[in-house]
């Protein structure tokens, strides 16, 4: 939260008054972290296949990047590369490891990410 806020004085009508100038700067806040499942890049609630080919069609067929780059890195190494599509496909066909959290062997657990300060960000993300 950012809270911004002038202060009020009261003067009597015999009081002068030597006005100033008074300058701020607001910086960047960054917003807290949104919930988001890894492994469902293509935000249809559920990691499935086609999480895996949204990846390799944004990798290697120049498709829109997903709009939660933290549901895509599937393996929580703060990247997106070919080794999200292969992580998510051996766990759903070859018995491999569950997405990193939040994702879960089921696919069905929400959160923020545990590590925000490795965050690839995470724009908007809407099954949660």
């Amino acid at each position: 939260t950012f809270l911004v806020g002038l202060g009020a004085s009261s003067l009597a009508a015999t009081d002068s008054v030597d006005a100033r100038y008074c300058g701020f700067t607001i910086s960047a806040v960054e917003p807290p972290p949104g919930n988001f499942r890894r492994g469902d890049p293509d935000n249809s609630g559920g990691g499935n296949i086609t999480d895996a080919i949204a990846v390799l069609n944004h990798l290697f067929a120049g498709e829109a990047p997903p709009v939660c780059f933290e549901a895509a890195d599937v393996n929580d190494d703060a990247a997106v590369n070919i080794a999200d599509p292969v992580y998510h496909l051996n766990f759903l066909f070859g018995g491999g490891p569950a997405p990193a959290p939040p994702g879960g062997a089921d696919g069905t657990e929400c959160g923020p990410d545990p590590d925000p300060a490795a965050s690839l960000g995470c724009e908007e993300y809407t099954t949660c």
